[in-house]
Formats: C-alpha cells, structure tokens, sequence
C-alpha cells in the first residue's frame, strides 16, 4: 500500500512516552511523541507511516540490521518523505517566512540581494540560523532519506 516515510531525530530515551498505535503500546521518544500527535491532526483521512522506531524492532539486533540495508530503498518508494525539524521554536515560523520569500524573489527573477539587505528582516535570518542548528541536519541519514525521497514535505 502507498505510504509516507518519516524522517526525524529520536532525540532522548531519558524522557520517553508510551503511546498505542492499532492496540500496542510501544515506548518512544517525546520528539517521535510531538511528530506523531502533529500528524494526528491531518484531516485529510488516514495515511500509512513508516517510522523506524516503530516498524524495525529495536530491541533485534539482526532485525535491526536488516532493515538498515533496505532504508534506501524504503525512502525512495514512499510516496511522500515527512521530514520532523522539531516543534515551533525560537521563531522558526520567521525562518520558513524568508525561505519562502527567497523562492518567490528568485521564481520572479527579482534581485534577491535587496531581501538580504533589508535590516527588516534580520530576526528573519537569526530565526532560519537557529533552524539550521537543530539536531536534524547533525543525521548523516539526512542525506539518504531526503536525497531518495519522490517528493519531501518539511
């Protein structure tokens, strides 16, 4: 069946949740936790996952490295990679305002030094800093799974 790939961070097991999916309980990090309530939201209908705390067996050491041999192609066949930054924090909404605005200047094939310049928007750019320093982009798994992705959805 058609499904999304996620990629995030794990981040700590020292604060982890217990959540249940389809009747089980599994244990998983408050960033799995906050990703999976986020998704929950979607009113568009139902959609399949796959998220590796919760698909691969962690606790199966050949399952484990069974799967670490198929994650490319697991990226690659999803219809869509959801990539989890983590919650809205220190103005990432402003970070992902002057992404979208670089694009726009660019598409029209406006100068997009005047955005860079304009003293306006400096927070803009401390905001998007900040973005770029988040655990995410530390994954050497980044690469893979958004690089492989048909389509990738921040």
């Amino acid at each position: 069946p058609p499904y999304h790939a996620l990629s995030y961070t794990w981040g700590s097991w020292e604060d982890s949740e217990d959540i249940y999916l389809e009747g089980c309980m599994y244990k998983v990090t408050k960033n799995l936790a906050a990703v999976l309530r986020r998704l929950a939201q979607d009113t568009s209908g139902p959609q399949n996952f796959w998220i590796d705390a919760i698909c691969i067996n962690q606790d199966d050491p050949y399952e484990r490295n069974h799967q670490v041999k198929k994650m490319r192609a697991i990226y690659e066949q999803a219809d869509c990679v959801k990539i989890w930054l983590g919650e809205e924090e220190q103005r990432s909404d402003l970070a992902f305002t002057l992404a979208h605005q670089l694009v726009d200047y660019n598409a029209r094939g406006e100068d997009t030094s005047l955005l860079i310049n304009d003293p306006r928007i400096a927070r803009h750019f401390r905001a998007f800093q900040l973005l770029l320093w988040r655990p995410y982009w530390r994954r050497v798994w980044v690469i893979q799974e958004v690089y492989s992705a048909k389509q990738a959805e921040v």
